[in-house]
């Protein structure tokens, strides 16, 4: 009988391949990323006027409507993480993964989307002891051209997650590298559509989840473009948008200590003051402008139902001296909020959350993955 492509991979590295069950990370087995683990010390107001109270954006959607949509592009990366094999190295048994990594970036063209980039790569995940990742990208390309997987499906990618002593457990090792590299994408997105003159004060791009790009994944695995401070300027005008957040984050310093009430308590079309902090897992000289949209007056589950987190990079000097201007601020806020309609009420638990353009982006993301029982099978 032929042999397994991971049959002869272990041959190749004088491993020992067991039988296991293959199966997909799920989603609420990923790796938590440092995002909102540790409270975050809020240094002070990250907007020019010193706004301490919640203001309202209710005339400032009418000017948002009157001179079109801020943002034009919308961008969004995830990764699916399968483990399918175990195999022993130096009498120590280590899991092998393999992953799908989906980056896209939708442009609006005047009243629908088209695909502006997407990215979609497949890689393998090893343990150092299996050799040397040169050595690895050998053995898999030799591999492949004798013996080709299913469907004609590629390795992109071959990366080696370490087997040091640590905390971190194998699986989360391997699964933080395809994270990282996943988020490597998505900056060379961001850098593209810069360098390219795409973006100006009237073509923003939204993008789904945190902007909080740390330098390293939690294996110490290294992210390109590592210096975020240094390709700053890339990011004026880049929003990030969550709508999952922990609003118990900042820190109890007298001034915040009622932030996660002001958050509730948040009012239609309300926006909490911009807050100044830095994250712990990104470049020291970073910071960030953050702020609370209510986008919907509903309260289903939690009184932080129809509340995004907005971020945005202080990329100028002078922006992180005097903060942004509370008019980009309400700017930026009114045109998230014109983003909301139509729901998606009854096909996603968020849908209270969820910007249209963000869900459109999601999905089309989703549809660069071969289903889960194809790429099981091929791989």
């Amino acid at each position: 009988m032929k042999q397994k492509f991971i049959e002869q991979f272990a041959g190749k590295t004088f491993g020992t391949p067991y039988p296991t069950s293959k199966y997909q990370i799920k989603e609420d087995d990923n790796p938590k990323n440092n995002y909102e683990t540790n409270k975050i010390k809020v240094s002070g107001f990250a907007e020019k006027q010193q706004i301490e109270m919640a203001r309202n954006l209710r005339n400032r959607l009418n000017i948002a409507y009157e001179n079109g949509p801020l943002f034009k592009y919308f961008l969004d990366g995830s990764r699916r993480c399968y483990k399918i094999a175990d195999m022993s190295y130096d009498r120590t048994i280590y899991p092998i993964f393999a992953s799908q990594i989906a980056v896209a970036c939708l442009e609006r063209d005047k009243r629908s989307f088209k695909y502006k980039k997407k990215i979609v790569q497949t890689s393998l995940s090893f343990p150092a002891a299996a050799g040397d990742k040169i050595e690895l990208e050998h053995h898999t390309k030799t591999l492949l051209k004798t013996n080709p997987l299913k469907f004609n499906l590629n390795i992109d990618r071959v990366e080696t997650y370490s087997t040091k002593k640590s905390d971190t457990s194998y699986e989360n090792r391997a699964m933080g590298i395809i994270q990282q590299l996943m988020v490597d994408k998505e900056k060379d997105v961001i850098i593209e559509l810069a360098n390219t003159q795409c973006l100006n004060e009237d073509n923003y791009l939204l993008k789904d989840g945190s902007l909080e790009y740390g330098s390293k994944s939690s294996d110490g695995f290294e992210a390109k473009n590592i210096d975020l401070w240094k390709i700053r300027s890339h990011f004026q005008r880049i929003v990030g948008v969550s709508k999952k957040f922990n609003p118990e984050i900042l820190s109890n310093e007298p001034r915040q200590r009622d932030v996660a009430n002001d958050i509730a308590n948040l009012e239609e079309f309300q926006r909490t003051p911009a807050y100044k902090y830095q994250a712990a897992w990104t470049d020291a000289q970073i910071y960030f402008a953050i702020w609370y949209v209510r986008i919907r007056k509903v309260k289903t589950l939690s009184p932080y139902d129809g509340i995004l987190k907005v971020e945005k990079i202080l990329t100028t000097d002078q922006e992180r001296d005097e903060g942004l201007d509370s008019a980009e601020i309400d700017n930026i806020s009114a045109n998230l909020i014109i983003e909301r309609n139509p729901t998606t009420y009854g096909k996603e638990g968020r849908w209270h959350n969820h910007l249209y353009p963000i869900y459109v982006t999601e999905n089309f993301m989703k549809s660069l993955y071969l289903s889960k029982q194809y790429f099981m099978n091929a791989i």
